[in-house]
């Protein structure tokens, strides 16, 4: 039997396992990963396994989303994140544990760090949780609190995030290609008018500051990273081709939000980095030599349309 200590990839599986209520807890995978003799591989599959059932899985409808928001908001990704959580969280109770030793959680605590990821007001969180203003303001400062906010944002960008990233970028390269194939006759009214089609991003103006953040260090993280590799990543594989969707969506998406909404500059963001970054795609299409001359024509006309969509958008 392996010996070593559990990572922390076996040990959230096996608190993923232990939850009596989770459908797949005696799932063969799930039960062998934990039996005599399984190795850390062993372990590893059956966390993939439960984590992807975490990221696709039934998704809450608008009642349930009102139950947990207490009004009407664009459903996504996070949306559907922070109502999954509310709805599975089980309030810890005090009978059998020691008095002065720390509980956890109410369900108002936990809905209210759930909804400390988004961008509504603490009035706004107040009404969905039934806890006053006050409160509300001291639980932000508290040390545990906070823990479990950024926690829920790393669970969020390591699950959600990333299966939002590969469904959209692979319908992304799907339609890039049927814009190349077009005659030229057809190709630049389609191509000022081309605007993707983003599934379950629908929710993005939600986005707090602190996981836009935690947003952007990772894609300059995985940009780094891209970079400094030996063995330099191209190509069309699934990684690249959802590293490079996740470029597009922050161009698309996170600068106009960062240079309209004076709210959001504590996040400290360069918006002029930001627009030179947007510029540099067009830069980087117009000089990408293994495209031929009309392909790279049609690629700068793409990424000129997202450098348009960034002044439309901004709030004048």
């Amino acid at each position: 039997m392996d010996e070593r200590p559990p990572s922390d990839v076996s040990a959230k599986a096996d608190a993923l396992r232990r939850r009596s209520s989770h459908p797949l807890a005696s799932h063969p995978i799930v039960a062998s990963a934990f039996a005599p003799g399984a190795t850390e591989e062993d372990r590893a599959a059956a966390m993939r396994l439960l984590l992807a059932y975490q990221a696709v899985g039934p998704k809450p409808d608008a009642s349930a989303i009102r139950a947990v928001f207490r009004r009407s908001v664009p459903p996504g990704a996070l949306v559907v994140f922070i109502v999954r959580r509310a709805q599975r969280y089980v309030e810890p109770e005090r009978q059998g544990t020691p008095r002065g030793d720390p509980i956890g959680f109410s369900a108002a605590k936990y809905r209210a760090s759930l909804l400390t990821m988004t961008r509504l007001s603490l009035r706004d969180v107040s009404r969905a949780t039934g806890v006053s203003y006050g409160v509300l303001a001291k639980w932000k400062t508290e040390r545990d609190f906070v823990r479990q906010v950024n926690s829920h944002i790393v669970d969020f960008i390591t699950i959600d995030w990333n299966a939002v990233l590969v469904q959209n970028a692979l319908q992304y390269e799907k339609d890039l290609e049927s814009l190349l194939a077009l005659p030229r006759t057809e190709a630049d009214a389609a191509i000022r008018a081309f605007s993707p089609s983003l599934v379950d991003v629908g929710d993005y103006a939600l986005y707090g500051g602190e996981l836009l953040r935690a947003l952007f260090a990772r894609m300059e993280a995985r940009l780094a990273a891209q970079r400094g590799s030996s063995k330099e990543a191209s190509g069309p594989g699934t990684v690249n081709i959802a590293l490079a969707f996740e470029g597009y969506l922050h161009r698309e998406i996170f600068v106009p939000m960062l240079l309209g909404d004076r709210s959001l500059k504590k996040l400290g963001r360069s918006t002029r980095k930001q627009v030179l970054d947007a510029v540099a795609a067009v830069e980087l299409a117009l000089c990408e030599a293994t495209m031929g001359p009309e392909d790279q024509r049609r690629m700068a006309l793409l990424a000129l349309g997202t450098v348009r969509r960034i002044a439309e958008r901004l709030d004048t």
